[in-house]
């Protein structure tokens, strides 16, 4: 379980990072999906049109947080689960 938490982070800010990099270029063609425009559009705090690193760790944080449902700083697949089945659709 501790190996997949391990695993997990890394992948989940790479993952974020390379959206936010798209994002960024293609804002005004239309082409990033209005959700997760406003997703990234809330990562920039200070509005400056970027993700900083800060504000990518900030959000980052917040996010494993609330994974993390039993705050053992560990994401577990079953609190993967458990928040999965919580998402409306």
């Amino acid at each position: 379980m501790r190996n997949l938490s391990m695993m997990l982070v890394p992948a989940l800010a790479a993952a974020l990072l390379a959206i936010a990099g798209s994002v960024v270029a293609a804002e005004g063609s239309g082409s990033v999906p209005p959700r997760l425009l406003e997703r990234l559009k809330a990562m920039d705090t200070d509005g400056d049109g970027a993700i900083s690193k800060a504000e990518f760790l900030a959000n980052a944080e917040r996010r494993f947080q609330q994974l993390d449902t039993n705050h053992d700083d560990v994401v577990t697949a079953e609190e993967l689960r458990a928040v999965r089945a919580n998402r409306l659709p």
